[in-house]
């Protein structure tokens, strides 16, 4: 189809890549209505994996090798950080990632952006143990007078998106008050559910 047009005119193969643009975004629906609210079951089933699901051989020894140099304080920052970015994406939201990325979080020596996507990245585990370490990050973070509001609030963010309101969730609460909150209602909260919502807003 597309040869097709090429051999009739570029104007008219503009018009079509234009008229399928589009469509494309009419589809879409308005720019600041996330996507995953048109189908969240589906959705949710294929942005939030399960933290507790057996990993390959394969998985096994990938998730190894990028945790190891993950942590590697002697390595060469831009590969730490390389890994760092991949174990934040949708193949490792699982609890094994939990502690390498907590201490990655709070590794001074990284750069500010790797260790708030770390932190980001634990936002993403739909399990007790991310919310547990979120608690225990914003906690250190506040007592560390040395680390910026920046870091902070991506901590905050990731804990308002499991523990708040939908109609509050951007609230700053400090890690005491996030604490009160997780242990009144975490046997109601639907974290696979809120961990969506953190995929879906906080990127």
């Amino acid at each position: 189809m597309l040869v097709a047009i090429k051999r009739r005119a570029p104007g008219v193969l503009l018009l079509a890549c234009l008229t399928i643009s589009a469509v494309a975004l009419a589809q879409a629906g308005p720019p600041d209505e996330p996507r995953w609210k048109e189908n969240p079951g589906q959705v949710l089933a294929s942005l939030v994996r399960d933290p507790m699901r057996d990993l390959s051989a394969i998985d096994v020894r990938d998730l190894l090798d990028a945790c190891l140099l993950a942590v590697d304080a002697s390595g060469d920052t831009g590969r730490r950080r390389s890994a760092v970015l991949g174990l934040s994406g949708p193949r490792w939201q699982h609890i094994a990632v939990v502690p390498v990325l907590s201490k990655v979080a709070l590794d001074r020596s990284l750069d500010e952006y790797t260790r708030q996507r770390a932190v980001r990245a634990i936002g993403y585990i739909a399990a007790p143990e991310a919310v547990e370490a979120l608690l225990r990050l914003q906690g250190e973070l506040e007592l560390t007078q040395d680390n910026s509001e920046a870091l902070i609030r991506q901590a905050q963010e990731a804990l308002a998106a499991f523990l708040a309101p939908e109609d509050a969730w951007s609230v700053s609460y400090t890690a005491a008050q996030f604490r009160s909150i997780w242990e009144m209602e975490r046997d109601r909260i639907d974290l696979r559910q809120r961990a969506l919502r953190s995929i879906a807003y906080i990127r």
